[in-house]
């Protein structure tokens, strides 16, 4: 790490820092949905890296007070989640309480309309998330190892449409969509940019998810 890495982490923090203040909350950071329950030994691992990868990048910010406010909220059903993609993700998360009071301080001010991208974006981890959260692939390397996927579930579920078949049956229509269009609703982001990545979404709004560069469906920003 050098000068310039650790000025940008400060940034970010400050951006992040500010955010709180400003919208009157007390805490951030992607919720994360878990929908593969193969290895408890492993989903722990996972969990691990994930917090000293962001112990690390505020310590290096020298803001280490901002990673006490990261909150790492799991929504966990085995019955309900185990081997949901996305889509049947966003579906089935809808039931869980992912606004808690905390989301009551959000409020206008020089950022607005600018909604806390906590309330509107998850990390989904699948089987194939799991295993690529864990890649030993150095940062660097491009490609789609050491990334999970973030889901714009607002997004998803706007665009995803019911017919009930029965009372107690209804079936899900997907309309069949290209690459593009999928990045709409899905991207793939490297662990090391995760925070990164959230703070795109505070100063720009949330409209930057469309304009956020990609490269093999995995975010550069």
């Amino acid at each position: 790490m050098d000068e310039d890495d650790a000025r940008e982490a400060q940034e970010t923090a400050t951006v992040i820092r500010r955010s709180l203040k400003l919208f009157n909350m007390t805490k951030w950071g992607f919720v994360i949905l878990r929908c593969t329950y193969s290895s408890q030994e492993k989903w722990e691992k996972l969990l691990a890296r994930l917090k000293q990868r962001s112990r690390e990048y505020f310590a290096l910010a020298g803001m280490p007070e901002v990673y006490e406010t990261m909150a790492w909220t799991v929504i966990e059903d085995r019955e309900a989640l185990d081997g949901a993609d996305y889509v049947e993700g966003s579906l089935r998360s809808a039931q869980f309480d992912w606004v808690d009071e905390d989301a009551q301080g959000v409020q206008a001010d020089e950022w607005s309309p600018c909604p806390c991208p906590r309330y509107f974006f998850y990390l989904h981890v699948d089987e194939e998330g799991l295993e690529s959260g864990l890649s030993e692939e150095p940062e660097t390397v491009l490609g789609t190892q050491g990334c999970l996927t973030l889901v714009r579930a607002d997004v998803v579920l706007l665009n995803v449409t019911f017919r009930d078949e029965d009372e107690e049956q209804r079936e899900e229509e997907v309309v069949e969509l290209d690459e593009e269009r999928l990045l709409d609703w899905r991207k793939k982001v490297k662990i090391h940019r995760i925070i990164d990545v959230y703070e795109t979404f505070i100063p720009q709004g949330l409209d930057r998810w469309y304009y956020t560069p990609v490269e093999h469906g995995v975010c550069l920003a």
